[in-house]
């Protein structure tokens, strides 16, 4: 792929721009980025890919460097930004995941309390309504002790 790319630049560079997108140098050009366009325009005048000083086409252009350290400042303060975030998201995820096991706990209990008198025995009614009690009293404890958070 390097290979192919290398050449169609050398293609690009030995049939200067003319400003025609029909040509392929033209149609490469018309898909770079407005403030992309003047550096490559510079790296084409200065004999782009044929230039016997190398092949490193933009970074020694010390105006692109310039306006590139900004614009990696702003992307790691977004990154940051965008990592406090997604923590975040992830302890309100498991927040909601307690949520509903919580949930699952206390429909156990209206289930068991159900079939406890189902039951024909007596002992195994008692049995069935100490588990479920059993039961209610974890969930019961387990929702109190869950985190409230208000919905900015």
């Amino acid at each position: 792929m390097w290979a192919t790319t290398r050449s169609t630049w050398s293609a690009c560079s030995r049939n200067a721009f003319d400003g025609d997108t029909l040509t392929l140098s033209g149609y490469f050009f018309s898909l770079f980025r407005e403030e992309f366009r003047p550096r490559v325009a510079a790296w084409l005048e200065g004999g782009g890919a044929n230039n016997p000083a190398g092949s490193s086409p933009f970074f020694p252009f010390q105006d692109y460097i310039d306006e590139s350290v900004p614009a990696a400042a702003e992307s790691t303060r977004l990154a940051e930004i965008a990592d406090e975030k997604s923590t975040l998201a992830r302890a309100d995820n498991q927040n909601s995941d307690d949520y509903v096991i919580t949930v699952v706990i206390l429909a156990t209990v209206l289930f068991f309390a159900g079939v406890s008198t189902k039951m024909k025995s007596r002992r195994n009614q008692n049995l069935m309504v100490f588990l479920t009690l059993a039961m209610l009293t974890w969930g019961i404890v387990r929702l109190a002790t869950l985190p409230i958070h208000a919905i900015p």
